[in-house]
């Protein structure tokens, strides 16, 4: 059981994290003339970044509170598997998303998604379950890192 909370954490915090880009999108009206009148770096790389980081953001809460809530019902929890079940569950959001708007679509991309996803909930479990102690600085470095390689990808599909 809880091997399917993890995967509904997983598709919960990506519909946490695309509500968090919509109100970020409506509300960044203003920014994006700011940003376009002053020569600030690419507004679509600043997107790029700051899409990244909402995800990111948003599997990290996410995974931590499967920790912190039900991680100790679990007998002896392979960090791999639980990173390939709640990437499973992020992606599913944006592959579902994508099935809705476009009537053709490549396989490639959607590799790419479930890839992306998986690799940085490997890193949040890797540090999750099995690095003690977890410190704010590693914490603060790991998203980081998961932000960095997440923009990476999404800067590889522009």
């Amino acid at each position: 059981m809880p091997l399917i909370t993890l995967f509904i954490y997983g598709f919960l915090s990506a519909a946490a994290a695309l509500l968090l880009q919509v109100v970020a999108t409506a509300l960044g009206g203003s920014l994006t003339e700011i940003a376009a009148s002053t020569g600030f770096i690419s507004l679509s790389v600043l997107f790029l970044f700051a899409a990244a980081l909402i995800e990111e953001g948003s599997k990290w809460i996410f995974f931590r509170q499967f920790r912190v809530r039900l991680g100790d019902t679990l007998s002896s929890p392979s960090p791999f598997g639980l990173g390939v079940i709640f990437g499973l569950g992020f992606s599913l959001v944006e592959i579902g998303l994508i099935a809705f708007s476009l009537k053709t679509f490549s396989i490639l991309p959607l590799a790419g998604i479930i890839g992306v996803h998986i690799l940085t909930s490997l890193f949040y479990s890797y540090y999750l379950f099995r690095l003690t102690p977890r410190v704010l600085s590693h914490t603060l470095f790991l998203l980081a890192l998961t932000t960095l390689l997440h923009a990476c990808y999404n800067l590889f599909l522009v």
